[in-house]
């Protein structure tokens, strides 16, 4: 059975993507976007390791690479739902006004 991790993450990285572009306030369209942006980073070593050497012959550590997909995105995920938090926030505050 596949992992839904990675599910998690695109569909993490796109909502944070949308908050970032919608929102009118910069410090919290600068936080989506770094926290978008860590995200996709820290995958991109494992996505290049698969499709450059699928066979694994020369990454040797790919244990680490997976560790560091895994524990950035549990990082960028939370600083992600953080932000989309403030944005709800925002939009509930301009429903009131």
């Amino acid at each position: 059975m596949p992992s839904l991790f990675p599910t998690l993450v695109l569909v993490s990285v796109l909502v944070g993507l949308v908050a970032g572009v919608t929102t009118g306030r910069a410090l919290l369209r600068w936080w989506l976007f770094a926290a978008t942006g860590f995200v996709v980073v820290v995958w991109l070593p494992i996505i290049a390791a698969g499709v450059l050497d699928p066979e694994g012959v020369v990454v040797g550590n790919a244990l680490g690479l997976g560790l560091l997909a895994w524990g950035g995105s549990v990082l960028g995920i939370a600083a992600l739902s953080f932000g989309v938090l403030l944005r709800i926030v925002e939009l509930f505050a301009s429903l009131r006004r």
